[in-house]
This record gives structure tokens, sequence and C-alpha cells, in this order.
């Protein structure tokens, strides 16, 4: 409800090693698209992972959610790239590419395809 969605946001906003691992568990567990579609805008908007427990639920919140979900799967997307953009190189080769390779397979609509090339190419545009 909106006492929860309010938690969330705040939860983005901390950029400490517990609020990492709390929005990690979230991630995973959440079946609701309104709470997930929270965390990864907190995610865009401070891409603080320093132990890559994000990034590790965005991996497996990236392989359950389902092909047509565009806007959820773009949310990914910047997610990966903020937090590849604050936390640099080792993010992006430990996993932010895999996550985002993933949704370049044919299964994916050309928007996906699109959007994830796009955020492949802002990722190599930052020249970590």
């Amino acid at each position: 409800t909106k006492g929860f969605a309010s938690i969330l946001r705040q939860l983005t906003l901390l950029h400490t090693d517990e609020a990492a691992e709390y929005i990690a568990k979230l991630l995973e567990k959440s079946t609701n698209t309104t709470y997930l579609s929270i965390l990864l805008e907190g995610i865009k908007e401070c891409g603080y992972d320093p132990e890559r427990k994000i990034l590790n639920s965005l991996e497996i919140l990236a392989s359950k959610t389902d092909y047509k979900a565009t806007a959820l799967i773009n949310q990914i997307c910047d997610a990966v790239y903020s937090i590849c953009s604050f936390m640099g190189k080792p993010a992006y080769n430990s996993i932010g590419k895999d996550i985002l390779k993933k949704f370049l397979f044919p299964s994916y609509n050309s928007q996906t395809r699109t959007y994830a090339r796009k955020i492949f190419q802002q990722i190599s545009d930052l020249d970590l």
C-alpha cells in the first residue's frame, strides 16, 4: 500500500550496505510489479551496490521476468546501467553485461533488444 511504497522509496536512498542487502532480497522475493518498479526506480537514482548483491538479485529478477514485461525489463536495464556507472568496471564485467545480454535473445521483442543495446552503448560511452 502507500505506506509500504514510501518505505521502499526511502530504502533506496539510504546508500548503506544493509539497505543494499534488503533491496536485493526484496527484488528476489517480490512478485508485486508496483513494488519492483519502485525499487528499480530507486536503484536508477542511486547505483550503490558495493558487494554486487543488488546486481545478483537483478540477474535473478531478469531470469524470472516475463519476456512481454517490456516496461519492467527497461527498468532492469536502467538499474544495471546505474550500478555499473556508479560502481565501475568490476560491476559491469562480473554481472552487468550478462544481465543485459539476456535481453538480446530473439525471444524478447525488438523494443526490448533495442533498449538493451542502447544501455550497452551508454555503458560503453562511460569508458570504464
